[in-house]
């Protein structure tokens, strides 16, 4: 065996903790343009290889298979925030209709607790891993 080599024995190694794969967060938001309100509960799930896979494949096919450096940043970035959220959504309200929005504030609303919930495991990894107690400004 070379020096860089490290033996561990997994039948006594500690598993990790992670929060559920799936949860469900509550969304109300006001048009301002409208002043409508709309409001619904949605139910996201962790991303798998696979999802992560198709993620890319679906940004790509919005972004018009363009090279990125030829696109609008603000374009991309709701670009990538669609294709994850089709990933990652389960269950959404009646109303959310990306492509039916005027202004991507509620996209980017829903996307931030997409992101929120995401990083949940990667914190519980590092907390675990590390023994040391998180605190929520992380």
């Amino acid at each position: 065996m070379s020096d860089n080599t490290k033996v561990v024995d997994v039948r006594k190694a500690d598993v990790v903790r992670l929060p559920p794969t799936q949860k469900t967060f509550h969304i109300t938001y006001t048009d301002p343009d409208s002043g409508h309100i709309y409001g619904g509960d949605f139910t996201v799930r962790r991303l798998t290889l696979e999802s992560i896979r198709r993620l890319a494949i679906r940004r790509a096919e919005l972004n018009g298979g363009m090279p990125e450096k030829a696109i609008d940043d603000s374009v991309l970035y709701i670009n990538t925030m669609l294709a994850h959220l089709e990933q990652a959504i389960v269950k959404a309200p009646e109303w959310w209709q990306p492509s039916e929005f005027y202004s991507a504030a509620v996209i980017q609303e829903v996307y931030a607790e997409v992101m929120q919930f995401e990083d949940s495991f990667r914190k519980a990894i590092r907390k675990e891993t590390s023994g040391v107690e998180t605190s929520s400004s992380e």
